[in-house]
């Protein structure tokens, strides 16, 4: 368990040393239920997402066009939000 939370805070901090962007910055939240209960923390990196679990680390990759305009799409009529395609990876 100590090995995995290493290899995060190491992967992590690679993150913080190659980028100079401000939407990378990122905190954990601690999962009270509004994530599967298998998820211990996530957080937001830009367009990506990770999920801290027992012994593994999930991303989560939303196509850049795709998720610039999913904050929009809540105003779409319910019809039109059913027909979003979102592009995405999870590794």
């Amino acid at each position: 368990m100590l090995r995995f939370f290493i290899t995060v805070i190491g992967l992590m901090l690679s993150l913080f040393a190659f980028s100079h962007d401000s939407r990378s910055s990122f905190t954990f939240i601690e999962n009270q239920g509004q994530q599967p209960e298998q998820v211990l923390f996530n957080a937001q990196v830009g367009n990506a997402f990770v999920f801290l679990e027992n012994n593994k680390l999930t991303w989560n990759i939303v196509h850049e066009e795709d998720f610039a305009g999913l904050h929009d799409a809540n105003q779409l009529p319910i019809l039109e939000q059913t027909s979003i395609i979102v592009r995405q990876q999870a590794y």
